[in-house]
């Protein structure tokens, strides 16, 4: 049994001043509770270079809306990403030239979306999930729980079955039904992804702004 990294943790715990786990063990899902937020993404790599990219999001699981802002104006095409992961697609609509078209999600995909708390992590049968409490905390101005995400999975690759494990973080507001408002995790390249909610209001979202509007041309399949 092969497993990822275990120094990846002690890096995370590291980072954060974090040498001593404090009690409380136990699950707690990512909620899949309906809101909106903006959102700020940063992935950093190992020659220390970094992307970013932040914008709006909108959440009502299995439905997730992004409305990306891109620094390069030139670079903007007024695009939004609408995920419907009950079918496992998504739909990029150019609003300015009013056409959309729709692409399949692989479980790449739906993987990413759980790391970074658009969708409820599930367990299965090639996964396991346990959840573990380090403490309470200010993060963007809200009360939290941090919790270590150690997860356990099955990979299939040529030759045979391999065992990943790998670690996140996530510090959940306890004022808002302990949604995630911040997440660091790592990628298999070893650069770490910095994702924070800000602005996050909890509130039922319109299921038609998870649809393309009616008179946008559909370009699929593309």
């Amino acid at each position: 049994m092969r497993y990822f990294n275990p120094f990846s943790v002690l890096r995370l715990l590291v980072l954060l001043g974090l040498f001593w786990m404090g009690p409380g063990w136990g699950i707690t899902p990512v909620h899949a509770t309906s809101r909106t937020a903006d959102f700020s993404t940063v992935v950093v790599f190992q020659d220390k270079v970094r992307k970013s990219v932040h914008g709006k999001i909108y959440l009502s699981p299995p439905y997730v809306r992004i409305e990306p802002e891109l620094l390069d104006i030139q670079e903007d095409y007024g695009e939004t990403f609408l995920y419907d992961w009950s079918r496992r697609k998504m739909r990029r609509v150019f609003a300015d030239d009013q056409i959309f078209f729709e692409v399949g999600l692989s479980r790449k995909s739906r993987q990413k979306a759980m790391q970074e708390g658009w969708i409820p992590w599930k367990k299965s049968r090639n996964r396991s999930l346990r959840w573990i409490r380090l403490k309470e905390d200010f993060v963007n101005g809200r009360p939290c729980v941090l919790e270590l995400l150690e997860r356990t999975e099955k990979i299939k690759r040529r030759g045979g079955t391999t065992w990943i494990r790998d670690y996140s973080l996530y510090w959940k507001a306890l004022d808002l039904d302990r949604v995630p408002v911040r997440i660091i995790y790592f990628m298999p390249d070893k650069s770490t992804v910095f994702i924070d909610y800000t602005n996050i209001e909890l509130q039922p979202i319109p299921v038609r702004l998870f649809q393309p509007p009616e008179d946008f041309l559909s370009l699929s399949p593309f």
